[in-house]
């Protein structure tokens, strides 16, 4: 079974990775990049700390959203909300600030 598990875990890593990889485009567009938003939600069905397990499973819904302006700002929150019977509850709220640049052909980005 568990063979199953990491060939489906191998192929759907694969898969996901190929739709990233893209060929350079040597007609490059004069049109300044636009400020965006960014939503999403992801589900973590065994939440873990530093590593350690918990004999119960400790299921978290965390929304998020982040606005990236054209300059190379970004600002995004995202919090997690526990969905255990019982102790439904927001456990943890992240906010997240930064900048992402490029120079050249040197990239890097900033964050607190």
């Amino acid at each position: 079974m568990r063979k199953i598990y990491r060939c489906l875990f191998v192929c759907t890593s694969f898969f996901c990775l190929l739709s990233n990889v893209k060929a350079q485009d040597s007609t490059k567009s004069k049109e300044p990049d636009k400020s965006y938003f960014e939503t999403g939600v992801s589900f973590l069905n065994n939440n873990n700390y530093f590593g350690r397990h918990d004999s119960l499973k400790i299921p978290y819904l965390i929304p998020s959203i982040v606005y990236y302006n054209k300059s190379g700002f970004y600002v995004g929150t995202s919090l997690s909300y526990l969905t255990s019977a019982g102790y439904s509850r927001v456990d943890l709220v992240e906010l997240e600030a930064g900048y992402d640049f490029t120079k050249g052909k040197t990239s890097g980005s900033l964050s607190m």
